[in-house]
């Protein structure tokens, strides 16, 4: 339910989320720690290389998307699912092309828990990305 009682149209959020976090990434990287709070966790890895690193804390996960280098960037999403979750949060996979300035596309899959908190949705607990080469 949302705030005002009505149901929450987790579609219509998951969607606009992964517009304006996209926009964001490939616009104004050093932006995106908007999306996140000091609870929260980033986990970066790629297809077939086993280890994953997973970062809490908006400094942090704001390093590593610095590190990334994603500004420049074009982001196609392919299918992208939302779903309720506990609590009133809304799950949201995705999948789709990332291609970072002057590389080959690359497919991706992501996954984020969006949680509702003083009216408004965050991204909390666990947004993955995993390039796949």
């Amino acid at each position: 339910m949302g705030e005002n009682g009505g149901a929450v149209d987790h579609v219509v959020i998951g969607s606009n989320f992964a517009h304006q976090y996209y926009s964001k990434l490939t616009a104004s990287p050093q932006d995106l720690h908007l999306f996140y709070k000091e609870d929260s966790t980033f986990t970066h890895g790629f297809e077939n290389r086993g280890h994953c690193q997973s970062l809490t804390g908006l400094e942090e996960i704001q390093k590593k998307i610095n590190s990334l280098d994603y500004e420049g960037s074009t982001v196609s999403i392919s299918v992208l699912d939302s779903q309720p979750s506990l609590q009133g949060g809304i799950l949201v996979v995705l999948m789709g092309l990332l291609t970072l300035r002057d590389q080959r596309p690359k497919k991706f899959a992501e996954s984020f828990f969006l949680g509702f908190s003083t009216a408004r949705w965050l991204l909390r607990a666990q947004p993955r990305l995993s390039l796949h080469r």
